[in-house]
């Protein structure tokens, strides 16, 4: 193996020691290490709205689905889960009822895009079904599986491939507070395995619907007052203006490869976003892994030029604890204007290593480097751009080592005033 690579496919045994194990070729001296100063991502508040609590789940499953046994199972681990502790100890979520409610629905056709009556309506008939329908009442999460090929319609738009929301989204059923979500399969890594795939979408489910179950509980918005263009960068995550905690922590709609994700008993769950860690600028996701959290951190949020400019905006590097180099990439975000000309973003830095036939530019906790963005000549006032930078590790096959996230990611912005 090439001895840069070496230095990025770290062995796992390293990374849980968080010592001993460089960002050279020779071990770091965690004595001296000193986390590199860096921007925090924004605090999620609250609107008022409440959460589910104490949370029901009824999980709803069409018998011919190919992971069925699966995701019965994947109710009761998730409400005895560690996970479920960490998550809710920022948001007062307390002890959800014990078991899952799980429903066997018949066979959900997908051979045509599935919209909301017609998911709500399957579900409205799966709970009437039921020797004791587990009928609204103020608390309850109706989850529902959407069977491998499925396609459901978000606003209208057909979210093939988890192309406008990444695999689910959450809404009022019934009037007493009560939320239901489909979850649909998205495009995973060819290392991953369907069902973790799943899982992962269907935990952040769960934590944005039980946080933020009526659109006015725990999330972040952009603030039209505040900084060009409006507010936070970190409100577009999902290109809304608004994000809930699972958004925060959960992969880019564009680049799935930015996931956080932990395993407990055999389920693999997502991240989802911490308020007292993200406060503090450490790993801003719950639960916490045993390893060190790395990302890359700009001076600012937002970056103006004019039409027609490269505008330069400086990167560093950071880590929570000694860890080796990893891997970097930015890419284009969202667009305020997505029928206009887009801008395109470069990477400068010396540092860089190749696995397969793919060149990337590397970095470390501390180290520096360039990114450039070309505006377009025909963008006018008001036009913006954002940027995801991307961190993330491979090992020697091209995979995400065991017991780490997929990546992280931190979001830049770039505005024509």
């Amino acid at each position: 193996m090439d001895a840069r690579l070496a230095r990025l496919a770290v062995p796992l045994g390293c990374l849980l020691a968080a010592s001993g194990c460089g960002s050279g070729t020779k071990p770091i001296d965690a004595g001296a290490f000193k986390t590199a100063p860096h921007l925090k991502v924004p605090l999620v508040v609250d609107g008022g709205g409440g959460v589910l609590k104490p949370l029901r789940l009824v999980v709803v499953v069409s018998a011919t689905d190919n992971l069925a046994p699966k995701l019965k199972a994947f109710g009761d681990a998730l409400l005895g889960s560690q996970w479920w502790r960490a998550v809710g100890s920022d948001y007062n979520l307390g002890t959800p009822e014990p078991k899952a409610v799980v429903l066997s629905g018949p066979e959900l056709k997908v051979d045509s895009y599935l919209s909301e009556s017609d998911l709500t309506g399957y579900l409205q008939a799966a709970i009437a079904a039921a020797p004791t329908p587990p009928q609204p009442d103020g608390r309850t999460l109706y989850l529902l599986f959407v069977p491998q090929g499925g396609t459901f319609l978000y606003q209208g738009q057909a979210n093939t491939n988890c192309s406008v929301v990444r695999g689910t989204f959450h809404a009022p059923f019934g009037a007493r507070g009560d939320v239901w979500a489909p979850v649909m399969r998205c495009p995973f890594p060819s290392f991953q395995a369907e069902i973790d795939a799943v899982t992962m979408v269907a935990s952040r489910a769960v934590a944005d619907a039980a946080t933020n179950p009526n659109g006015k509980g725990w999330r972040l918005s952009g603030d039209k007052g505040a900084a060009a263009p409006f507010g936070t960068v970190w409100a577009q995550a999902e290109g809304s203006g608004t994000v809930e905690v699972g958004g925060l922590c959960g992969p880019d709609l564009r680049e799935p490869l930015t996931a956080t994700r932990v395993v407990e008993g055999g389920v693999t769950y997502q991240r989802i976003f911490s308020i007292s860690t993200a406060a503090a600028g450490l790993d801003p996701c719950a639960p916490p892994l045993p390893v060190p959290y790395y990302a890359m951190t700009t001076e600012q949020e937002w970056y103006q030029g004019n039409p027609g400019d490269t505008v330069s905006i400086p990167l560093t590097g950071w880590s929570t604890d000694p860890t080796n180099d990893w891997l970097v990439k930015v890419s284009l975000a969202f667009t305020s204007d997505p029928l206009a000309k887009a801008p395109n973003a470069l990477l400068d830095g010396d540092a860089v290593v190749t696995i397969g036939i793919t060149t990337y530019k590397t970095s470390g906790n501390g180290q520096k480097m360039g990114m450039r963005v070309n505006l377009p000549d025909t963008a006018r006032s008001g036009f913006w751009s954002t940027f995801v930078v991307r961190s993330f590790r491979l090992d020697d096959k091209g995979q995400t080592p065991a017991g780490e996230d997929l990546g992280h990611r931190w979001l830049v912005g770039v505005n024509v005033p």
